[in-house]
């Protein structure tokens, strides 16, 4: 399993009463989701890094210079905490730099593996949790509650002059447009999960001078010929 380090918090300060978080189950989940995402990402052993649970530090967050991230879900919200620590340890696994213009879609991706592995959760639940399986239906509703994002046409993506192309090359953080290109993306990921091998070499996109350059450039740095499905989604 993955070297996990630094993962007690302080409790919180809340004014009506002092809290202190079981970070025992939110590391069982972490192990569980680390497990999960090494499988699908067809990697051996995950290189070290620091998880730290505060629920204070605001937002969930991965600084990857420092191998670090940051969970923030209340203890006891135990499917956000899988959501948050997918799409964490989605950013970290994506190792180089993507250029900003397109971090856009860095986000969509890690957005998409919150989901995608709020299913494997689910699917896998009793195994890893025989001990508190009534909790599988709250994972269901869970991912039934989720946004379904603000639709828009993808194929714009494709022109750099479009609205929407211009406007995302600078708003990575659009959460509405994010869920929807996730979502978007989800079908094509259930069908092939083996693309997930294929998101940490993203970054191979460097010098992209468009996002279907940026694309191809990701489909020629992979052997996985099923990320011209996501191109012509795009297309």
């Amino acid at each position: 399993m993955v070297s996990i380090r630094n993962n007690v918090t302080s409790p919180p300060n809340h004014v009506f009463c002092t809290y202190t978080p079981d970070c025992s189950m939110v590391m069982r989940i972490i192990n569980m989701v680390t497990f999960l995402m090494e499988n699908a990402f067809k990697i051996n052993n995950i290189a070290s890094f620091d998880v730290i649970y505060d629920i204070r530090h605001g937002t969930p967050e991965t600084f990857k210079s420092k191998r670090l991230i940051y969970v923030t879900a209340v203890d006891i919200y135990w499917a956000q905490n899988i959501f948050q620590y997918s799409h964490e340890l989605c950013h970290l696994l994506i190792a180089e730099p993507i250029p900003e213009c397109f971090k856009w879609f860095e986000e969509s991706i890690c957005d998409l593996a919150s989901i995608f592995f709020l299913y494997e959760s689910e699917k896998n639940w009793v195994s890893y949790f025989p001990d508190h399986s009534d909790y599988k239906p709250k994972i269901q509703k869970y991912i039934a509650d989720l946004s379904s994002g603000e639709s828009f046409s993808l194929h714009d993506l494709f022109d750099e002059q479009s609205e929407c192309a211009i406007y995302l090359k600078s708003h990575r953080y659009d959460r509405n447009r994010n869920r929807y290109v996730a979502l978007s993306l989800l079908p094509i990921f259930k069908d092939n999960p083996a693309l997930w091998k294929s998101v940490p070499l993203l970054c191979r996109g460097a010098n992209a001078k468009s996002f279907k350059d940026f694309l191809e450039q990701w489909r020629k740095s992979s052997d996985n010929k099923n990320i011209d499905q996501v191109i012509d989604l795009f297309s």
